[in-house]
Formats: C-alpha cells, structure tokens, sequence
C-alpha cells in the first residue's frame, strides 16, 4: 500500500514500530517454560477455535502461549466441552466480530453488552469448570484484530500481557492501540477493542 500512494518511506517506519513489539514480545516470552494453555474461540460459534494452520494459533503462539489444539492440523475446528475441559486452559480469549456479536469495534461505546456475554462464559459448562474461569482469566478480543495482518500485533501484544503480566507490566497494548489510530491511520481512536481493558 506504501508503495501504491508512494510512501515507501512511511511503510518502512510503521514495519520498523510493528516489528520492534513483536521482537519484544519474542525476547519477553522466548524463555518461559512452560508455556502458558490458552483457549482461544470464534465467539460467534460456541466451540469454534483453530489448530495449527490457524490465525488463533498465530496469536497464541507468537504471544508466546500454547495452543491447547495446536497439534490439530486444523484451520477451524468446532471442538466438544469435554475437549476442552480435558485441555484446562489456564486462559481463554473469546474473538469477537462486530458486525455478528456488537461487543468490539470500532462504533462500540458501552461494554455492556461485552460485560454480559463474558459472564455467560464463565458460567458456561465446559469452561467454567476450567483454571482460565476459577482465576478469572476469561476476556474478549476483537476477531478483526487476530486476522488482521496489519492489526495483529496488537492483538498479540495484549494476549502476551494477559498471558505473562508480571513480563509485560510496563506495557499498555491499549496505548498501542490508540497510537496505531491516531498515527498510522489518521483517525481518532475509540471503541472497544478487548475487554476487560488491559492498563
């Protein structure tokens, strides 16, 4: 795109500050063993989540996290509770597209519709029998953030504070967010992008 409008130049800079949070999450993460389970689901399909060939599997993996089907060379498998449960995710993310569910996006201003789906997945039979639920480690993401080629490293780089906080405290992936906004694309930033908000 850099290219077309003849800005290279630019394109260069957003690769670089792109580039320089997913090195930092590599560095932060490339050394903790073991890896934290994660559960990431299609929030619009209870049970849907991806295998190894997966933009899930992408996120939790460069999060520095493990796919808890990520030996499944699978792109989008709807898995059984008891799957899952068997598993014992220790986090669970919800990807969520706007224009399915209305919990994340950009024209989003109240999370309270966010607020109530997340509750309905704590107590849901098959997670909420998981560590992700007894320690409150459940939370929403937007869907358009874990495909997205450009945004994605945002999405990563909150999975990697949620995943590991004590290795990420001094990050905020929602000014990160609000900078990619503001900056790179040239329009105010609102909505609500992952929830609860990490600080």
């Amino acid at each position: 795109m850099a290219r077309i409008l003849e800005k290279d130049e630019k394109g260069e800079e957003f690769i670089s500050w792109r580039n320089g949070y997913l090195t930092s999450i590599q560095n932060r993460t490339g050394e903790i063993s073991p890896t934290i389970r994660v559960y990431g689901e299609w929030a619009h399909e209870k049970w849907a989540t991806g295998g190894k060939t997966s933009a899930i599997q992408s996120v939790i993996t460069a999060a520095g996290g493990e796919n808890i089907i990520g030996d499944l060379d699978k792109y989008w498998i709807v898995l059984d509770p008891e799957a899952v449960m068997s598993k014992n995710p220790q986090v669970i993310f919800l990807a969520c597209w706007s224009d399915m569910l209305g919990l994340t996006g950009y024209s989003i201003e109240s999370p309270d519709k966010a607020d109530a789906f997340l509750n309905d997945a704590y107590n849901r039979t098959g997670l909420k029998e998981t560590d992700a639920a007894k320690d409150q480690r459940i939370f929403i993401i937007d869907a358009g953030g874990v495909l997205s080629s450009c945004r994605s490293f945002i999405a990563t780089l909150d999975c990697a504070k949620r995943f590991y906080p004590e290795q990420f405290k001094d990050v905020n992936p929602e000014e990160v967010n609000r900078e990619y906004f503001q900056n790179w694309i040239g329009v105010p930033y609102k909505g609500i992008w992952s929830y609860p908000q990490t600080s």
